[in-house]
């Protein structure tokens, strides 16, 4: 006889489960990426747009319902993580690891070219760089 576990599990957990091994971010960090991409409800404190209130003592706004993600995921279970390694595995959050991969380019093209938060001129370099690369 087959029990479902409905005990509210860690994302550690959750990431073996996953199947999620440690690399330069924790299994457990990137199991919950993933959960709360597929079955993440908008979080009521930020509304969903991942920063709250004032510049906090880290010097962010981000917000603590939800680690910065705009969305969250109030019970945790085995289940919901074997399900989550089942979608991911089928495709499902394709397109959430080709926006993680964009940002991730554009984070080292910022910290490559020591421009900061000045988005304009990023966007006016990266233009430039991609220009000169399709020549």
């Amino acid at each position: 006889m087959t029990t479902t576990t409905t005990a509210t599990i860690s994302f550690d957990r959750a990431a073996e489960i996953m199947g999620l091994s440690e690399t330069r971010l924790p299994a457990g960090k990137r199991a919950m990426a993933r959960i709360v991409a597929l079955f993440g409800t908008k979080c009521e404190r930020c509304g969903g747009d991942g920063s709250y209130g004032a510049t906090n003592y880290y010097g962010d706004h981000r917000c603590y319902g939800c680690d910065g993600l705009g969305a969250k995921v109030s019970n945790l279970t085995e289940e919901m993580a074997r399900n989550a390694k089942t979608l991911t595995d089928e495709g499902a959050l394709a397109g959430y690891f080709e926006q993680a991969k964009l940002y991730t380019a554009r984070k080292t093209f910022v910290n490559a070219t020591g421009m900061g938060r000045n988005v304009v001129a990023i966007f006016t370099e990266l233009s430039a760089f991609v220009a000169s690369r399709s020549v």
